[in-house]
């Protein structure tokens, strides 16, 4: 995959509101901060040290052309080592300094624990699709929402006649919305001809899942959703490949990390499947606006030395939205204007799609933007089997 930004860049450049074609000087004095809580330790570092590495690539990329309105940028990130409680803490130290915007937390847990903290602002831009704030509400989630990819995902079933389904979800708190969305979409019309032949569930500290794996064999499924990240994820492979199970298991955006693929190379199964988006059909995406922000990102990162996993690309659209905003209503908006700014903004070319924040969903991405992907153990990369919206290729 090549990563080099050519002159079709510049629109994307433009997009932040930036100077395309040379280095803008910026006035270093009047660095404009960014707070923001990640998991940068803890069972949800794998997605946190991403998340936190993309924001530095494109404050980089920001500040080398401009920066906001002539102004630089830095994203000053807080570890809360994956502990809501500490999460709160941070968050209630953030408010403290009367700023319109916080990025962050990274995982489900965390992020609606603190969300009630900014019913009344600041912005909160909540790195988990997991969550669903409210309409109008101060807090803002990225990507397209675990239901969206779960309804892709059936849909990709239904077309390859993968109609007996077999589930394994962890019992935390990423498992249990997985398997909510699940039920959810199971009980669409569209749905009705996907039959659930067993539901399995492991907590996250157990070292197999081969009991429960064998009982999803047993029940002869076509198709398994393992809905769990990190290392639980890890535990499910390893089992499956200890019992000879062949059968396609398809899992959640949370585990593209190719340092975890690369751990689990050696056991990962054939026909192992993952929900996601746009940013990783780079290839073969169309000529635009959309591909166009794809080809900065992807020479941003590469220069930074980090890979194009799912915590890269979240923390890349979820900051680009924040400096075009901050670009619009300027530095000294109050988190009411930075607010009102988002919730009514479309037009936004990311690398996951064109955002649009009107239908109230608060994340401007839809099911539109969620394709379907393939690990490939030869290629060690993942490959798309979908368009966007998870209709097969042909």
């Amino acid at each position: 995959m090549s990563y080099r930004v050519t002159i079709r860049a510049c629109a994307a450049i433009l997009a932040f509101g930036l100077t395309c074609g040379t280095t803008s000087s910026t006035r270093a004095a009047e660095t404009y901060t960014i707070y923001g809580i990640l998991s940068l330790t803890g069972s949800g570092a794998f997605l946190g040290r991403e998340e936190a590495q993309s924001l530095h690539a494109l404050e980089t990329t920001v500040n080398e052309h401009g920066g906001i309105n002539g102004t630089p940028v830095h994203f000053s990130i807080q570890d809360d080592g994956s502990n809501p409680s500490v999460s709160v803490q941070l968050a209630n130290g953030i408010i403290g300094r009367h700023v319109p915007v916080m990025m962050g937390p990274t995982l489900v847990a965390a992020c609606s624990a603190v969300a009630p903290l900014f019913r009344n602002g600041p912005v909160q831009y909540c790195f988990a699709p997991g969550i669903y704030p409210p309409r109008g509400s101060y807090t803002f989630a990225a990507s397209v929402s675990t239901k969206e990819f779960v309804l892709t995902a059936l849909r990709y079933f239904r077309a390859r006649g993968w109609l007996r389904l077999g589930l394994i979800t962890s019992t935390d708190a990423t498992g249990q919305e997985g398997e909510r969305v699940i039920n959810e979409g199971l009980g669409l019309p569209e749905n009705s001809r996907i039959t659930v032949v067993d539901r399995e569930y492991f907590n996250t500290t157990d070292v197999n899942a081969v009991a429960q794996l064998a009982r999803l064999k047993a029940a002869n499924p076509s198709v398994v959703i393992a809905w769990t990240t990190g290392t639980p994820f890890g535990t499910i492979l390893r089992s499956a490949a200890d019992i000879g199970f062949t059968i396609p298991i398809v899992t959640n955006s949370g585990n593209i990390v190719r340092a975890q693929m690369e751990q689990y190379a050696a056991f990962a199964p054939k026909d192992l499947y993952f929900t996601t988006t746009r940013y990783l059909a780079y290839e073969s995406s169309r000529p635009g606006p959309v591909k166009e922000a794809q080809a900065l990102f992807y020479s941003a990162i590469r220069r930074e030395g980090i890979p194009p996993d799912s915590g890269t690309a979240i923390a890349w659209d979820c900051g680009g939205v924040v400096v075009d905003a901050l670009r619009h209503v300027g530095l000294n908006a109050s988190a009411a204007q930075l607010h009102d700014y988002i919730e009514h903004s479309h037009g936004f070319a990311g690398i996951n799609g064109v955002f649009d924040f009107r239908d109230g969903n608060q994340r401007g991405l839809t099911g539109r933007d969620a394709i379907i992907v393939r690990w490939d153990g030869e290629k060690k990369d993942w490959v798309a089997v979908t368009q966007p919206g998870g209709t097969p290729l042909r």
